[in-house]
């Protein structure tokens, strides 16, 4: 529907974080079906990439908040060792959701919010060089 299609990207990444979340808070296996069918049936990780809409400068900050909120969820729980189910369910989503999250990194850098920066140091450590740049191997 191209009424939505502008926020299909935003709208596919919060429901992938909390049916993750659910899934690692219940350890019930249908959440992980679930998230696998959005993913082959329904295009959801890939969908991801294009979060910050068509434009990433057509920005409105509320949407970011929106976005930033479940990449931090998704990541806290994906990264849970204790959490089998859960890291098998991120794996669909990996590649796909570090795209989406350096494409709108770029978008919202130069706004120089300590939470986003924060929470996007956070999550791409293993790949942050410490001089505000990804290390070119991750990129």
């Amino acid at each position: 529907n191209r009424t939505w299609s502008d926020q299909r990207g935003l709208n596919s990444m919060q429901v992938v974080a909390y049916l993750l979340s659910a899934l690692n808070m219940t350890g019930d296996a249908e959440y992980l079906r679930r998230l696998r069918a959005l993913a082959s049936d329904h295009g959801y990780d890939q969908n991801l990439v294009n979060l910050k809409i068509l434009c990433p400068d057509d920005d409105n900050f509320s949407d970011d908040e929106l976005a930033f909120l479940p990449y931090f969820t998704y990541f806290w729980n994906a990264r849970k060792k204790e959490a089998p189910l859960a890291q098998a369910a991120s794996g669909v989503y990996d590649k796909h959701f570090r795209m989406s999250l350096r494409r709108t990194w770029g978008a919202v850098r130069a706004q120089k919010s300590s939470l986003w920066g924060t929470m996007y140091m956070a999550i791409m450590k293993d790949s942050w060089n410490g001089e505000g740049e990804e290390a070119a191997g991750d990129a």
